[in-house]
């Protein structure tokens, strides 16, 4: 029996720190892997490290040290890892509907604020730019009005299919963020 060396003169609680600080190192083992190694006090299979259990296939290696086994090859992720790994795609294009979103609800606010202005008489409605300004936010925004505009009442000259519509846009997008994320 060999008394002393890099093993012997370990504590139980220092086994312990120094598996914490391979898993730490090397990623967390996987359940399949705890119940097949014989290391029964954190640290007495020393000698099989976590990094030299990984798989054997390897499309490209890096080198990495091990105190125990020395220079170990580690495995770099794969493109079919990648794929697998996370909705990467689909957080690009829930955050690119987002921003349609955002930009169409500023524009049915600019419609509303330029509608009120008009109305009002505070901008010239003759106004080249204000009426190239008030014909385009009218025939991007009108399409999605006209629906709203058809079920509601007359409210006596009170247009709240603005609002309506921001609301269900509101709903729409955090409706899509809670399933499809």
């Amino acid at each position: 029996m060999k008394i002393g060396g890099a093993e012997g003169d370990r504590t139980p609680d220092l086994r312990i720190a120094n598996a914490t600080l391979s898993q730490l190192s090397y990623g967390p083992v996987s359940r399949l892997e705890r119940d097949l190694s014989s290391a029964a006090d954190y640290g007495a299979g020393a000698a099989s490290c976590q990094a030299s259990r990984r798989g054997a296939s390897f499309l490209a290696l890096q080198f990495a040290f091990c105190a125990t086994c020395g220079p170990l090859p580690l495995r770099l992720r794969s493109s079919s890892s990648r794929r697998r790994q996370g909705p990467g795609l689909m957080y690009a294009f829930l955050h690119l509907v987002n921003t349609l979103i955002t930009i169409f609800i500023w524009l049915l606010i600019a419609q509303a604020v330029l509608s009120w202005l008009l109305a009002f008489g505070v901008v010239n409605r003759y106004n080249r730019v204000v009426a190239s300004a008030n014909d385009f936010l009218w025939r991007i925004t009108e399409p999605a009005l006209r629906p709203i505009r058809s079920f509601l009442p007359n409210l006596g000259g009170i247009d709240i299919s603005p609002v309506i519509l921001i609301l269900v846009l509101y709903f729409l997008r955090d409706l899509m963020f809670e399933y499809l994320a």
